[in-house]
């Protein structure tokens, strides 16, 4: 809807382009979607501190942690190479039935998780966006 208003598409053939665009990243059944933005705000350094971020787009690099169970980020293929790497990135993860019913249970700590050789990082789900999640799960 943004693009569209924001581009102020009205063909309808268009609309069912961007649509179909996407659609596609809409959350499948037993997953929650989301898109990693690395924010560099260096100008001068852009390029090299993008840079250093090859390989986050590895199967272990970025996950949810949800007690003692972890869930790996499935990056959509093409936004990185050898030698180059984009700043957005488009992730899926699979949540099965168990860790659904973890993220219910206040009790149990949930983490996004980045464990990349130049960049760590573990932040806390708070429980108004684990209610969201299971939300979405559930719908």
């Amino acid at each position: 809807q943004e693009m569209i208003r924001t581009e102020r598409i009205v063909d309808p053939q268009k609309i069912q382009e961007e649509q179909d665009v996407y659609n596609v990243w809409l959350p499948q059944a037993g997953e929650l979607s989301a898109t990693l933005f690395i924010e560099i705000t260096d100008p001068v350094n852009i390029q090299s501190l993008l840079d250093s971020f090859q390989g986050i787009d590895r199967s272990d690099t970025l996950s949810l942690k949800i007690g003692d169970q972890t869930s790996f980020a499935v990056f959509e293929k093409g936004h990185s190479k050898e030698d180059k790497i984009s700043a957005v990135h488009f992730v899926r993860f699979p949540i099965s039935h168990a860790l659904e019913a973890q993220l219910t249970q206040l009790d149990i700590p949930t983490f996004l998780v980045i464990s990349h050789p130049n960049y760590q990082a573990e932040v806390p789900i708070f429980w108004e966006m684990r209610q969201e999640w299971v939300s979405d799960l559930q719908s």
